[in-house]
């Protein structure tokens, strides 16, 4: 396969991890983000010991939502 016909085949992410990569997003701490979506400040999904948040979500917030 070429590289064009690899990056056609890559799947897109539709979730970020809680931490770093969400919070730092959002610009905030490690503490922070895990009290605000423990107050459901924002929807998660958790799976197994992984927290992570719907990339919908992440538009929502910061009002990029097409």
């Amino acid at each position: 396969m070429r590289k064009t016909e690899l990056a056609e085949n890559r799947i897109e992410r539709r979730t970020m991890n809680l931490w770093p990569e969400f919070a730092r997003t959002i610009g905030l701490g490690r503490n922070a983000v895990y009290a605000a979506a423990q107050r459901g400040d924002f929807k998660v999904l958790k799976i197994g010991g992984r927290i992570l948040v719907p990339k919908a979500e992440v538009d929502r917030l910061l009002g990029t939502a097409a």
